[in-house]
């Protein structure tokens, strides 16, 4: 892979050389711990960051400690991709880290040409801690959700059998947690995206029964819309 720079009024142009026809993961970080770099000491920092001629995300620095990680799967069209870090008067952008790999076509069908999807949220049900590599073997990072007092956390060490020809293709780490309500019939995830995201979404879940002799149906609702084709759902 090969890198280069180009200064210009409002962005930085950073070239990586890879296959054509490939398809490609990006992973973008910053972190506001380095936003003096331009002596300026802004209280905070705001920018584009472009895939190409195409918004990536907005990303917004408010929180010193806190990092901005975001990710993207495109096909590569040529042999250089084009990442910009576009100045729209908020602060001089910068970029911590860029992280680049190829990553199999089976597990992003929906990217093409023409389509790219970005990473919204990557998250598992489970203790404090990331899942990654080696536990996910495609360099995924998942990160798990703050669990209210109202549900409970269960987990299994035998191995889950994914469905045959899951192209996902989740780690087994991800699939031996599951998460469900003490008491009430109703378990609610709320994510939501952040200002300038994009608001066509793609949701991918994941169920499996981990404790023993049980079994349970239920149904899922996306923002007020009944799933599954309004078929109740048995994990196995």
């Amino acid at each position: 892979m090969q890198l280069s720079s180009q200064a210009s009024a409002g962005f930085v142009l950073i070239d990586c050389g890879i296959d054509p026809n490939s398809y490609v993961e990006l992973r973008a970080t910053s972190n506001l711990l380095v936003r003096n770099y331009d002596f300026k000491n802004s209280p905070f920092v705001q920018f584009d960051l472009y895939l190409g001629v195409n918004l990536w995300k907005t990303i917004n620095l408010t929180i010193p400690s806190k990092d901005i990680l975001t990710e993207t799967v495109s096909e590569a069209t040529a042999e250089a991709i084009p990442v910009c870090l576009v100045n729209t008067g908020h602060g001089t952008p910068f970029i911590s880290d860029l992280d680049l790999r190829h990553v199999p076509t089976s597990l992003y069908p929906q990217v093409n040409s023409s389509t790219a999807l970005v990473n919204l949220h990557r998250i598992y049900m489970g203790i404090s801690t990331w899942i990654r590599y080696p536990d996910d073997p495609y360099y995924r990072k998942w990160s798990t959700l703050d669990t209210p007092p109202s549900w409970s956390v269960t987990s299994t060490n035998s191995r889950v059998q994914n469905q045959m020809h899951d192209q996902f293709q989740p780690p087994q780490k991800h699939m031996q947690i599951a998460a469900y309500p003490c008491s009430s019939t109703t378990l609610q995830l709320r994510l939501a995206p952040d200002p300038g995201d994009l608001t066509e979404l793609y949701t991918v879940l994941y169920f499996s029964e981990l404790q023993p002799n049980a079994s349970r149906q239920f149904l899922i609702y996306f923002n007020g819309a009944l799933l599954n084709d309004g078929r109740p759902l048995a994990p196995t």
